[in-house]
């Protein structure tokens, strides 16, 4: 990928901050590691993304929730839901409602590079 994407990247857990947030970074990009669904309320309110990579289970307000609202605030913005194995029909629903993809844990990290291919900003 040549253009360098603003992420945003919602987990509740630092290793994921520091996994797929440090490749993504490493890969060029910009990105923004918060840690619940109310944080990446308060990021977006200063900053347009690119896409938006949001855990499934997190505590406060689930992944779910957290799509609904972004959809409201910025309907045009991919959104890919990370799902552990228990939230599989969590995923699908969320496919249903719109996310744009859904990755299981643990994310290979090459996956990545196929879902941001496939991103096309403005």
């Amino acid at each position: 990928m040549e253009r360098s994407l603003n992420i945003l990247l919602v987990d509740d857990e630092e290793i994921i901050h520091q996994t797929i947030g440090g490749y993504l970074t490493d890969s060029g990009h910009k990105v923004k590691a918060v840690c619940d669904g109310f944080a990446a309320l308060k990021a977006i309110e200063s900053k347009k993304y690119d896409i938006a990579f949001i855990d499934m289970r997190m505590p406060g307000m689930d992944g779910l929730s957290l799509f609904t609202r972004l959809q409201d605030i910025c309907p045009e913005m991919p959104v890919v839901i990370i799902a552990g194995r228990g939230d599989m029909d969590a995923a699908n629903e969320a496919l249903k409602l719109g996310v744009s993809d859904f990755l299981r844990k643990p994310v290979g990290l090459l996956e990545l590079d196929t879902i941001l291919e496939k991103i096309q900003p403005d």
